[in-house]
């Protein structure tokens, strides 16, 4: 089984993306922040992500599993940035995001980025795909709990 990434069509945004990005992450952001975004602001933030070309939808077998969305890093032009990365809970904790971040990491090479960049919930089981990857923390965002991790490559 090999996992594609293919880039969002607009329609995707509300039929799949917006859907399962409220499935898996609604609990964090509700628990980490005060005033959570309402959809018409996180509508408007996949837009601009969906504008660069930045947001890929994860297949494998011709089946939609997740999506993932990376672009170079605002801050810092020798990392690439992942701001996203969601498998639908039917296909979680069976390999696929570890073939996912493979994908991922081969491109961000391919494109001479010299580190991976990401933010993760402190309480986001997936904390631990990133250490098995060898991502290390490099600061701590303390309003809201979140690690921000790296990777040379």
């Amino acid at each position: 089984m090999k996992i594609e990434l293919t880039k969002c069509r607009k329609k995707d945004l509300q039929n799949f993306i917006i859907p399962l990005e409220k499935e898996n992450m609604q609990k964090y952001f509700d628990k980490h922040f005060e005033s959570c975004w309402s959809d018409k602001e996180y509508q408007e933030y996949l837009e601009n992500l969906f504008a660069t070309g930045s947001i890929y939808l994860i297949y494998i077998d011709d089946k939609c599993i997740g999506f993932t969305s990376f672009s170079q890093d605002k801050k810092d032009n020798e990392a690439l940035f992942i701001s996203n990365l969601q498998i639908k809970k039917e296909y979680q904790n069976i390999g696929y995001g570890s073939q996912v971040l493979k994908v991922i990491e081969e491109k961000a090479k391919k494109l001479n980025y010299k580190k991976i960049k990401l933010y993760v919930f402190e309480d986001n089981p997936s904390q631990s795909l990133y250490k098995k990857f060898g991502y290390k923390q490099i600061d701590y965002l303390k309003e809201s709990d979140t690690n921000v991790i790296q990777k040379l490559i």
